[in-house]
């Protein structure tokens, strides 16, 4: 499944120059108009990529949301979970701000001997009481809980009826709280850098070590996205871009002679074009990638 991508603009100034002869031939004879304008069309396009630096690794995105990572849970929807649906909707993942509560309130019997910093965390099996508690008084002696079983049984209790229950589910609202403070971050971006920022829905993960020794890990195809926030709910949604989700396919990770040929190239991406807002779909994209894949390799 595909992530959602924040693509970010860090321009850099690559060593390097491509070349082409608008006259070369392909297979012997002369190219035609059509050929020699993909000709010239890839080599601005590749012109353009050495001025920026390249990211060959998603890993070196600033930000990235896994499709897999986003939660089934109430408040929680990806279209990722359902591209076989007739129906595809427009909303392509949505993630409602969580609600995150306190934990249970305690015993009155147990206060002074709970551990503050472990009562919140519900990673832990479970938090600890302190084993004593200084007098009141630099005279009075030291309470040990072994001589309070009363305050074990109260905390016991406490555990198994109450803050069990509270952690399982403070531990799920988190997992959703942690992909919505990401969601929320490429938003507040996005409405501040305007048309100079651009988030992306990846689909199709190239993971590949070329014969000169680098390694790939990127999405081919990407549908350019837009987050929306509703103040009244904290609902976050993404949809196609306002110009439209525009598939488009990403090469500039490789190195040009590891890339299709071009007229092979441009038939992929004209398909792409007609597929438009149907990425999700089952069959085209992926039929696409197949073809991309098969010529460029031969295993």
């Amino acid at each position: 499944m595909g992530p959602l991508v924040e693509y970010s603009a860090h321009p850099a100034i690559l060593k390097g120059a491509v070349t082409v002869d608008a006259g070369a031939a392909v297979g012997g004879c002369p190219m035609s108009e059509h050929e020699n304008a993909v000709a010239l069309y890839t080599f601005l396009k590749e012109f353009a990529q050495l001025r920026t630096r390249t990211i060959r690794d998603i890993s070196e995105y600033e930000q990235v949301i896994w499709a897999v990572d986003v939660p089934r849970e109430d408040g929680c929807d990806c279209i990722a979970w359902r591209r076989d649906a007739d129906d595809i909707s427009e909303v392509w993942l949505e993630i409602r701000k969580p609600r995150l509560v306190q934990p249970p309130e305690l015993p009155e019997s147990v206060n002074a001997w709970v551990r503050r910093e472990q009562l919140g965390d519900s990673s832990l099996d479970f938090p600890e009481l302190y084993e004593s508690l200084l007098g009141e008084a630099v005279e009075d002696p030291s309470l040990r809980l072994e001589d309070h079983p009363e305050v074990q049984a109260a905390w016991d209790a406490y555990i198994e009826n109450h803050w069990w229950a509270w952690a399982e589910q403070d531990r799920r609202e988190k997992v959703v709280q942690a992909i919505y403070t990401n969601l929320f971050s490429m938003f507040q971006r996005q409405q501040r850098l305007g048309e100079n920022f651009e988030i992306v829905f990846g689909l199709g993960f190239l993971s590949w070590n070329s014969p000169d020794g680098q390694t790939v890990r990127r999405h081919l195809t990407v549908a350019r996205v837009s987050v929306a926030f509703d103040t009244a709910s904290g609902t976050l949604t993404v949809t196609p871009a306002g110009e439209g989700a525009r598939p488009s396919l990403e090469q500039d990770m490789l190195d040009p002679q590891y890339r299709p040929d071009p007229q092979v190239l441009n038939s992929i991406e004209e398909t792409l074009e007609e597929i438009g807002e149907s990425v999700w779909a089952v069959g085209p994209v992926d039929d696409l990638l197949k073809s991309w894949a098969n010529s460029v390799s031969a295993e």
